[in-house]
């Protein structure tokens, strides 16, 4: 997994480790939200954020969040997507990180908010 980490292209996954043990994932994927067509155009995205229980409220997803973006920027992206439960404990984290809702969907029985992040190459670049 860390030679996919720093890999070339999408998709791929990050996983954190705390202890030698992991402890959170997210993924970088060309494409989501099969079967909803406003996303086709949409690229990329970001994909599974999970952090175990044991280690939230450490700052483990932001710091997730954050080599994410910096990946996707370091590959020439320009923009990011992710979609989430409106409303949701995870829709204000992503709000924290600076992500803005673009687009409210029911998407696979969840009242669903698409959000956007602008990438800025070399501000992400300084702070990673």
């Amino acid at each position: 997994m860390a030679r996919q980490a720093s890999a070339d292209h999408v998709p791929g996954t990050l996983i954190a480790l705390a202890d030698g043990a992991p402890a959170g994932v997210v993924c970088l994927v060309a494409h989501d939200m099969p079967g909803y067509e406003p996303a086709v155009p949409l690229t990329p995205w970001i994909k599974g954020l999970y952090v175990v229980p044991s280690q939230r409220r450490c700052g483990l997803g932001s710091v997730l969040m954050r080599r994410c973006e910096a990946w996707a920027a370091s590959l020439g992206y320009p923009d990011l997507y992710l979609y989430t439960e409106r409303g949701s404990g995870a829709q204000a984290l992503y709000a924290h990180l600076g992500w803005e809702p673009i687009q409210a969907a029911r998407y696979e029985q969840i009242d669903a908010i698409v959000m956007w992040k602008a990438l800025s190459v070399s501000r992400i670049n300084a702070s990673a």
